[in-house]
This record gives structure tokens, C-alpha cells and sequence, in this order.
């Protein structure tokens, strides 16, 4: 003996048997997730860029008190030049950032050579 679905039953039936937008429910559900992706790799691509430009800023310094050091060997021209290289490739002290110029170095291979400049910046 079947029973009757009654009216709402068979409108739920013929929900369950359509098949047409059914490809906008699935949109619903991925279009988020590839907008959050799409947020994240611009995330990190701003923080790569960000790094290189810091890496830069600390590599020309560093090259600047080298340079400096073969001209005259004064500690305060050497952090006068780092310093002004520095600022010519972006670093900003101002904005939170530090810049230190050790001569010798105090870390890393060359650490305690009296022609050497390590430069550190953070931001």
C-alpha cells in the first residue's frame, strides 16, 4: 500500500530530481575558498617583497661601510655612509625600523675583522 506524499512531499521529490543550478551550489561552496587563496598569496607576496627590500637596504650598507673603510677607515664615516646608502634604498628609520652598523662585526664569518662592516636591520 503506498502513501500519499501530500503536497509539500511532492515538491521536495521534484527539488531532489532537478538538476538545473545545481553547479551554483557548488559555486557557493569554492568560490570562498579560492578568494581566500587568492588573499593569501597576496599576503605573501607582500611579505616577500617587503624582506627583499630590507635584505637590499642591509646589502648596500654593508657594501657602503666596506667602500667607506677602504677610503679614510673612520668609524663615523663608516656609519654616516651605511646609514645614507641605506636610506637612499628605502629604510626609513622613522617608520619603527632600526639600522646598526658594527665595525668590526660581532657575528658571522668575518666577526672581529677590522675590515669587514656588518650591517643589521630590522623592521
Amino acid at each position: 500500500m503506498e502513501m500519499p506524499l501530500g503536497l509539500s512531499g511532492q515538491l521536495f521529490a521534484r527539488f531532489r530530481a532537478c538538476r538545473h543550478g545545481g553547479v551554483f551550489v557548488y559555486a557557493a561552496f569554492v568560490v570562498p575558498v579560492l578568494l581566500g587563496f587568492a588573499g593569501l598569496s597576496v599576503d605573501v607576496g607582500t611579505w616577500y617583497v617587503h624582506k627583499r627590500s630590507v635584505q637590499s637596504a642591509a646589502d648596500t650598507a654593508a657594501v657602503a661601510g666596506a667602500v667607506e673603510i677602504m677610503r679614510s677607515g673612520d668609524p663615523a664615516l663608516i656609519q654616516m655612509a651605511a646609514q645614507a646608502i641605506a636610506a637612499k634604498n628605502g629604510f626609513d628609520a622613522g617608520s619603527g625600523g632600526t639600522l646598526t652598523v658594527n665595525h668590526p662585526p660581532t657575528s658571522g664569518p668575518s666577526a672581529g675583522s677590522s675590515d669587514a662592516v656588518e650591517v643589521v636591520v630590522r623592521r
